[in-house]
């Protein structure tokens, strides 16, 4: 057997645990041999045993046993923990996923990415424990809704490093589901530098932000709203309160690593170039002489002009002495072409673009000006709202592959996909 058989051999040996012993010629001791085909194909159709095997590892048993006490204790205390039990079995999915990776280093990486967390959501598990006994006291038996929202408060500040601040008299923050999202993600994700500070605003219109450190939301209500995104064709459903916990959560993690910045202009991620009014008044003329053409008197600098003024708000006129007829093609290209640019059509709501030789136009925020290539659209794409900046993008993506714990697009690039959920 050549040497590099030999090698696989004791690499199915080693995880299958698949150990064929025999005598000794001479005398009765027992030594192992090489598992035969039909052991190995018997090892592979027990995939309980083999999962079995793999979570028989010291550390990784040690870890997941520890979880599971905290689990348990805090379901005596009268709290859910249906997040941090999916979470959990995430994970055990991924150590028992990481049998079938044929290099050993890739195994023992992903083993080992896997017993990782599970210790971080052993202490996610063990703040929210600690910060139940700061509230509680000795006080015994399980906790009431109004002294959880106070453990689930308490949890954030302390494990999170939070400063909070609620309206007087608002009462729908939503702690629990908070704390679970900030759990949900690895602990360098939740934990950055760019998240100090959490408050509300008492209004069920404001929805989110992020912006120098510092979360808001709104009022969800009950928080049981939910909104549909899409990945590769397939519908995803995500509660809007936690999906847009996560989103903010990603401008800050963004905000800290310079995600976008790094790599914002590659194709996989949206392909994104910063923009000037100026920039975009030339791409879109040049898009104009293209698709519609000029004809006397009508110039290009007049076409020109009409497509600055409309970018800057305001509505050309028609110039002295071009005819209704040349004028209407103008009109006509600032309707279709520019207006969907603008911030005040929302053009990050609708199902559809505009190609401008290749480019979409959008203007961002006031005085902020964005384009994206068209092309990069459909291949990541999780919903319209990602493509009103590359901040958007990032954050929307981020979003809804760690609430639902799915990969992102197939599009996506890999610097991107590096900072997602990962199976």
């Amino acid at each position: 057997m050549s040497a590099d058989a030999d090698a696989k051999l004791a690499w199915l040996t080693e995880v299958l645990g698949v150990v064929v012993s025999q005598p000794v010629p001479g005398g009765g001791a027992m030594r192992n041999k090489p598992p035969s085909l039909a052991a190995i194909g018997k090892a592979l159709r027990d995939p309980a045993a083999l999962v079995s095997r793999l979570f028989s590892a010291p550390d990784v048993a040690e870890v997941q046993k520890a979880l599971n006490q905290e689990v348990e204790r805090l379901e005596q205390l009268g709290f859910n923990t249906d997040r941090l039990k999916l979470d959990r079995d995430d994970q055990e999915r991924a150590i028992a996923a990481a049998a079938n990776l044929p290099d050993q280093a890739a195994r023992e990486r992903a083993i080992k990415r896997a017993r990782e967390r599970l210790a971080q959501l052993r202490d996610h598990g063990v703040a929210l424990a600690k910060a139940a006994a700061k509230v509680m006291g000795k006080a015994t038996g399980t906790s009431d809704s109004t002294q959880q929202n106070a453990i689930y408060r308490r949890a954030l500040e302390d494990s999170y490093g939070l400063r909070i601040a609620v309206p007087e008299g608002m009462s729908n923050t939503h702690f629990d589901r908070l704390f679970d999202m900030m759990g949900t993600v690895p602990r360098n994700h939740s934990k950055v530098r760019t998240i100090r500070k959490l408050s509300y605003e008492d209004d069920p219109d404001y929805g989110g932000a992020y912006g120098g450190g510092h979360i808001i939301m709104g009022d969800f209500g009950d928080a049981t709203g939910s909104e549909d995104y899409q990945i590769e064709g397939t519908t995803v459903p995500a509660n809007s309160f936690d999906v847009t916990t996560l989103h903010e959560m990603g401008h800050a993690l963004d905000d800290a690593k310079r995600i976008m910045r790094k790599h914002g202009g590659k194709t996989g991620c949206g392909g994104w170039r910063r923009e000037t009014p100026a920039s975009i008044a030339d791409a879109m003329l040049a898009h104009f002489l293209r698709s519609v053409g000029v004809q006397a008197p009508l110039t290009a600098g007049m076409v020109h002009a009409a497509i600055a003024t409309r970018l800057a708000g305001g509505q050309p006129d028609a110039p002295d002495g071009v005819a209704q007829p040349q004028w209407r093609a103008v009109q006509d290209y600032l309707a279709d072409v520019v207006n969907k640019s603008l911030a005040s059509t929302n053009p990050w709501f609708k199902s559809s673009a505009v190609d401008v030789d290749g480019r979409s136009y959008v203007e961002s925020y006031d005085a902020e000006w964005w384009s994206y290539e068209y092309a990069a659209r459909a291949p990541t794409r999780v919903n319209n709202y990602q493509w009103r900046s590359p901040a958007e993008w990032f954050a929307e993506v981020y979003a809804i592959t760690w609430l639902a714990k799915r990969k992102p697009p197939s599009g996506v690039d890999a610097a991107i996909a590096a900072y997602l959920w990962q199976s």
